[in-house]
This record gives C-alpha cells, structure tokens and sequence, in this order.
C-alpha cells in the first residue's frame, strides 16, 4: 500500500472521529441548553422532572409512559400557580430562549450526522478498493511467471511468493472467497497452521513444498505435482486427490479419513501414523512406499 494510500486513510479517519466529536458537543449543549431553559422558566422541580424524563427518552429510544405523565403533572401544577398573563409571557420568552436555539442545534446535529454517514460510506469504499488493489497485486506476485522451455519460472523470489501466499490465504479467507491456486507454482514453499479448507490446488506444482499443521480438508487437488513434498501434522479430512504425483512425499500424523484417492503415485512415498477411515484408493500406486505401522495400509 502506497504512502498516499496511507494517508488519505487516516486523514479520512481523522475527520470522521473530529466529525462525531462536534456531534457529541452539539447534543450535549443541546440537552443542557433544555434543562437549563426549563429550570429558569418553571422552576429547580419541573428541570429535575424534564432531565429525568431526557434521561429516559435516550436510554429507552421510545417515549417514557411515566416520567411524561410526572413531567406534565409538574407543568400543571406549576401552570395553576402562575398568572395568566405571566405564564404566556415566560411561555413566549421560554420559546424563544431556547426552543428555537435546540431547534437550531438539532439541525446542526443532523447535518453533522449526514456528512459522518457519508464518510463512513466513503471509508469503507475505499477500504474496499485497497482490498482490490492489494489482491491484484498478491495474484501478480503468486503467478507471474516467464517462459523457459516447458515451465514457467516465478518472477518473485521463493520468500515474496511465500509470503504473497499467506497473505492471499487471509485475505481470501477475510471475504468468505474459496482459495483458488490452480495452476500456480508453490513449489519449495513453506505452509504454516494456515485455513486452505476447500481449496482448489488442482494442477499446482507443489515439489518440495512442506505443509506443516495445515488444514487441507475438502482441499482439491487434480492432476498436481508433490515430488518430494513433505505433509506433517495436516487434515486431509474429505480431500480430493485425482491424478497427481506423490512420489517420495513424506505424509506423517496426517488425517486422510474419507479422502478420495483416484490415480495417486505415491512411489517411494513414507506414510507414517496416518489415519486412513473411510479412505477410498483406487488405480493408485504405492509400489515402495513405506507404511508406518503396517496396519494402516489401505486395500486397493
């Protein structure tokens, strides 16, 4: 992400934070420019009755049944004591000292609520288009590659791509997307206790990669190249292995309960302490694989 980037983000969060600060200020005045009106017009016992009934009124979010019925039980109480003439007078001077001045802040108060909705929207546009922005160029890294003879080498070095990858992983993962990695070579890369559940591996070269405490269940991988790879402490719980190239891998403590294994080599391959329940292999190879205990080995 760009230092431009960077800075519009925050200068945006900068006023969305100066903008609910003034709204809080504004109704904050607004409720003790009431309550203040109100103490001087009808008195220390109708401004209790009126602040009770604010108090109310906010935490509820409807209108308070009783403290309306006490405040209008101390209007009228007070209303009988006052003369006429001095009751319309103070009436007039109340609503000009401070219904028209709350009228006025409740209006500034919905503006600054409108422009910090429209910040927000525009915050989160923006983090949006950072995420496009920053996934493109993650897709850019993992699978740029240029052509020599009948492979395709990364542009990125092993460590980029690497790390390109996990960042994918969690972004992906972030947005509720399947992890898609067709076709992408992620041979000699290192994959941590990383979330690639339902996956799609298929045709990706993953020579010599080593998945270590890995979650790989319903992972999908066809027609894929493992030479060599090392599985360690990985669910393969549901997987689809269709067509690939096992030879020499080395697949330990790994859960394969109910895979599906279709024209898997595993040649040479070390099987150890793995959990095969369920696990249907059929056409594969495991000519010179060592199995580890013996029992484990699964019928063809």
């Amino acid at each position: 992400m760009s230092d431009a980037t960077v800075e519009q983000a925050n200068d945006l969060r900068a006023r969305v934070h100066d903008l609910e600060r003034k709204l809080s200020l504004r109704e904050r005045e607004t409720r003790l420019l009431a309550i203040g009106s109100s103490l001087l017009f009808f008195g220390p016992r109708l401004a209790r009755a009126f602040r009770r009934w604010l108090r109310a009124r906010e935490q509820r979010g409807t209108l308070p049944i009783d403290e309306t019925a006490d405040l209008l039980a101390v209007v009228v109480r007070r209303v009988v004591g006052m003369r006429m003439l001095n009751f319309f007078l103070g009436a007039l001077t109340f609503f000009i000292a401070s219904i028209v001045p709350a009228l006025l802040l409740m209006q500034q108060n919905q503006l600054l609520e409108e422009q910090i909705t429209s910040l927000k929207i525009q915050a989160t546009q923006e983090a949006a288009d950072r995420r496009v922005i920053r996934r493109n160029a993650l897709i850019k890294t993992i699978f740029d590659c240029r052509n020599e003879g009948s492979r395709c080498i990364p542009l990125a070095n092993r460590r980029e791509r690497n790390d390109a990858v996990k960042e994918f992983i969690h972004l992906e993962r972030s947005q509720n997307r399947q992890i898609d990695l067709a076709q992408a070579d992620l041979s000699t890369l290192r994959f941590g206790p990383w979330d690639l559940s339902g996956a799609d591996l298929s045709g990706a070269l993953l020579d010599q990669a080593l998945f270590e405490g890995t979650k790989l269940t319903r992972v999908k991988i066809v027609g894929s190249s493992a030479v060599a790879a090392r599985l360690v402490d990985v669910d393969l719980r549901n997987a689809v292995l269709v067509n690939s190239d096992f030879t020499r891998a080395k697949i330990a403590t790994t859960d394969l309960s109910n895979a599906q294994l279709r024209r898997v080599d595993l040649s040479g391959a070390q099987l150890i302490d793995v959990t095969v329940s369920g696990t249907t292999m059929m056409d594969s190879v495991i000519d010179r694989a060592t199995v580890i205990p013996d029992e484990l080995r699964p019928s063809q």
